[in-house]
């Protein structure tokens, strides 16, 4: 720590990050050696990956080597600048810390989305009166992203307020998935599929490479399925899409305990 000239260790795990000095007095962060019998005291208590940032400090005021954790708590700021030992460390930790804070806001937004979603899936599942299986097989000639390739995924929605997505394939513009997807029903001549698709960023907004929609109610129109469909994606230069879809009626409502 530049302020001090406290000697630290530092630990970055998934959701906070942790500053320790060692409890002995003859010992010293460079000096620890992993699995010793070092123990340790710590700086003050973690810190949550929602509540900081890190960026490289500047030069003229701080010296080389040094970089900023900036920590913000109750409305209230404070910056810790730490120095370690060459540039390239800086550099790393910095990379690391920020890469660390976006993937724990993600988390944290699909977990509070995935019980927002379980809440009305229930009352959904109270009331339905028949079942909805999507398959998304695979999709073909997709926009590019600026290295020539994409990470595409699809997220299917089905009425207002049930949705799932597929996996992320990496460095395609032809993914396949056949990835199945169950949605519960409660009004089949009122209800709309919708699937996105995207290219995976993570530190950017998804890039939107199309769209595709399907009415269940004309669907059914067309026989007793399961539907096979090859769609042309919407809202997009060029790309397609494969589904396989299928639904089952139900004679009773679905209850739950």
């Amino acid at each position: 720590k530049v302020r001090g000239n406290k000697e630290m260790l530092g630990f970055l795990f998934n959701d906070f990050f942790l500053l320790v000095r060692p409890k002995s007095l003859f010992a010293t962060a460079t000096q620890i050696e992993p699995f010793s019998d070092n123990q340790f005291t710590m700086y003050r208590e973690p810190f949550l990956l929602n509540q900081i940032q890190a960026k490289q400090a500047p030069v003229e005021q701080y010296g080389p080597s040094t970089f900023l954790v900036s920590v913000t708590k109750d409305k209230e700021r404070k910056e810790i600048p730490l120095k370690v030992e060459t540039d390239v460390a800086r550099n790393q930790w910095v990379k690391l810390i920020m890469e660390a804070c976006v993937n724990y806001v993600k988390a944290k937004r699909k977990t509070n989305k995935l019980e927002r979603s379980d809440s009305r899936r229930v009352t959904i599942q109270k009331n339905a009166i028949g079942k909805l299986m999507v398959t998304v097989i695979e999709a073909c000639d997709l926009i590019a992203s600026s290295n020539g390739k994409s990470d595409p995924f699809c997220v299917v929605h089905v009425g207002e307020n049930q949705e799932g997505a597929t996996p992320v394939i990496q460095n395609t513009l032809h993914p396949q998935w056949n990835y199945l997807m169950e949605f519960f029903v409660t009004n089949p001549d009122d209800t709309m599929v919708e699937i996105n698709v995207f290219d995976s960023d993570l530190f950017s907004p998804n890039d939107f490479l199309g769209c595709a929609k399907l009415s269940l109610k004309e669907l059914r129109e067309e026989g007793p399925g399961p539907w096979k469909k090859h769609l042309l994606l919407e809202d997009v230069a060029k790309g397609e899409l494969e589904l396989k879809i299928a639904y089952r009626q139900m004679k009773l409502p679905v209850r739950v305990t």
